[in-house]
This record gives structure tokens, sequence and C-alpha cells, in this order.
């Protein structure tokens, strides 16, 4: 179990740092109207926010090091993953972190957040902030960037644009994979029959009689967007590869999978496979998936309750991984989710994907949105997070 967090003391509040208007070192981008870039960096003594808009930039320190930070993050998952009372710890995060991010966008009339995190800050789902109101999420669209926020902040590294919104980014292709059985030593994962069902238009294949009830009466999915499914068996690494090189640019790649994230080890990171077999992190930067303009992860596992929680490198590298195979964005979770409530939210998800016509980031803070305000437990939502690509 992670360490208990202790309340930080009055003076853990954000204060503008003495710096001024401009950070030191060299000139961030310009910012495109609608939007906050925010590079988070966790130092020994104190988290630095780095924060440029439109209207310029401002260097924004925390004087709360990279262990209390851990232990705060780590605190927060830990309500959240025994169900616990996620507020205190979301509200004492928020006046830490997301304080500052609410001034400056607001001062930026932002409504997009992109953030580079770094060290424990890669593990916390940075939506669930509570100003003591609302969440985070319900205020802002947030995206993570793949890079490195310190090389980030020094060399001027700025996200790939966002996606075109046309009406042949709500009807690209969606190819999806799912794995129901329990295999490797994982448990089963029924829902994701009806998880595939509910998002593709198309046929289903390796779906068995007893699968699938959102597919009744045929084994062909009744979802948002047009496309095919794949499961169990039929869902190998051959047959992904294949299907991903004859798919056309710009499709939709859904893994509904056990993805495991070792904290500080990314060679034993690995996704499971429709066969029983691991097809580890390192390997996927080498498999041609095609140019998906979004890759969804709708189970994932970073571990971070294990005895040495690592940096958060693994989070980036899967995200990193995937991205330097084509991908355009990224979306995965923190920790592993419930397959049933999964299946619900990934529905959500995809029908505000094709309503707003590829929009990723702002149909993720709809659905997002409106589970917080349905009142849906924070570990059947909060986890999910979306990553882009950083033009080089």
């Amino acid at each position: 179990a992670p360490p208990t967090p202790t309340a930080p003391p009055a003076r853990l509040t954000a204060q503008a740092s003495p710096q001024g208007h401009r950070p030191a070192g060299p000139a961030l981008p310009t910012v495109p109207p609608g939007q906050l870039h925010a590079y988070l960096l966790a130092g020994p003594q104190q988290l630095s926010l780095l924060l440029a808009g439109p209207r310029g930039s401002q260097v924004v320190q925390v004087p709360v090091g990279a262990v209390a930070l851990t232990q705060e993050v780590a605190g927060l998952r830990d309500q959240v993953e025994q169900r616990g009372d996620v507020l205190p710890d979301a509200q004492r995060l928020f006046k830490l972190i997301g304080q500052p991010l609410v001034t400056h966008a607001r001062r930026h009339q932002a409504r997009r957040i992109v953030l580079w995190l770094d060290g424990p800050l890669r593990y916390l789902p940075i939506g669930l902030l509570h100003d003591g109101q609302r969440h985070l999420v319900e205020q802002f669209e947030l995206v993570v960037n793949a890079a490195d926020s310190l090389t980030a902040a020094r060399t001027g590294a700025r996200p790939a644009p966002g996606p075109q919104r046309s009406h042949r980014a709500a009807t690209a292709l969606l190819q999806a994979w799912g794995v129901t059985q329990a295999l490797a030593g994982m448990p089963a994962l029924p829902a994701v029959a009806d998880e595939l069902c509910g998002i593709v238009d198309g046929p289903m294949d390796g779906l068995s009689a007893a699968e699938g009830a959102a597919c009744l009466p045929g084994p062909r999915g009744k979802g948002p967007w047009p496309g095919t499914g794949h499961l169990n068996a039929q869902f190998t690494e051959a047959a992904l590869v294949q299907a991903a090189h004859q798919a056309p640019p710009g499709h939709v790649l859904h893994l509904g999978t056990h993805f495991v994230l070792r904290p500080g080890n990314v060679s034993q990171s690995w996704l499971l496979v429709g066969d029983g077999s691991r097809l580890p992190l390192q390997r996927m930067r080498s498999l041609g998936l095609g140019s998906p303009s979004l890759v969804t992860l709708s189970a994932c596992d970073t571990g971070l309750q294990s005895a040495r929680p690592g940096d958060g490198r693994e989070v980036d590298g899967l995200a990193a991984a995937l991205l330097d195979n084509g991908a355009r964005q990224v979306r995965a979770s923190l920790w592993r989710l419930d397959d049933r409530a999964t299946a619900t939210f990934m529905q959500h998800f995809y029908g505000q994907l094709a309503a707003l016509q590829g929009d990723a980031p702002r149909a993720l803070q709809r659905t997002q949105a409106f589970a917080a305000r349905a009142g849906w437990p924070a570990r059947h939502w909060a986890a999910f997070t979306l990553t882009t690509a950083v033009s080089r």
C-alpha cells in the first residue's frame, strides 16, 4: 500500500515566481488561441510550473518536492482504489497544482490545457482534482504530451495540432480488438464483448454464442462507428499488424485487453493478446500499426501501488511506443478498471467522438464530466488520459 499522505502545511500554496512574467531560459513556442501549455517539473524541493498561453508565459513555483508529491498522488489513488472519499485528497492537490492551472487558463481564455508531466505526476488523474465545487475535467479539456517535460521546456517542443474536424474523421474505420477470457494469469474481461459490440458498427469476429448481448440477434456490432471487431483467438499479433497495414490512414484502433505497466521497469510492461501471448511494450515500437488518428487502450494497469513506485516513464513509454508507430493520439488508463463500467464509458465516449467529428479531447472531457455529474465512482472514469505526439 502507498504511504498515507499527510496534509501539507498551509504555506504549500502556489505562488508566482519572483522572476516575473517571463520564465528564464529559451522562449516557449507560440501557443494557439484557446490553449494553455503547462510544463510541470517536479524537483527535490519544489514543483515548478511553466505556464504559457497566447498572451505570454509565467513561472509558478510550489514548495513541495517530488517525495511529497509521490505521497500525495499515491494517497489519492489509494482512496480511488479503496472506494474511499477522494475529495479531501483531490482538493488538496487542486490547491497545489490545479489552482495555478485554472487561474492562468482563465487569464488566457483557454478551454484546453496541454500538459507536460514529470515524475510522480505522470501517475496523477489530473482531471479528478477538485476546487470544492467541480472537478478540473468539468472545466477544461485536458491533454497530456508524451515529451519529457524538462526536455520540452528546454527545447520548446510543442504538441502536434489536434485532429481536423471533418465528416471523414467522424466516420473513419474503427478496428476493435478484445480479450474476454482469462489468459496468462490475468482475469477474464467478459464485458469487453459488449464493449466492442457497443462501439463498432460492423461484423464481430470470434464472438461466441454466450457473449455480446449488445450484438444480438447476430454477431454484428451496433455502435456509432463503422468497422470490425476481433475477439480472443482472432486477436493475434499477426492479425493486428495485417489489419493495420490494410487500414486507411486516420483509422481508429481500439484495444480492449489487459495492458500491464510496471513502475520504473519498461521491460516488464506488456499487452495481453488473444492467443494468451504477451506483447512487450518494447516490441510495440517496431510493430507497423499504420497511421491511426486515435489508439484506445481500455484496460491498463500502471501498478503504482507496488512496493517500488517508479518515475512514471513507463506511462510515457506506452504512449511513445504507439506515437512512434504513427498514432496521432493515444487514450489509455492509469489503473485497472471494472470491465462492465468501462464498456459503458466507451459507448458514451465513441458516441461523443462521432458527434464531435473526431475531436478526441473534447469527447473525453464531455464523457468524464458526464460521469462525474452522474455520480459515477471516480475509479470508473478518472483513470482515462489522452496523450498527443510532439511536432519534431
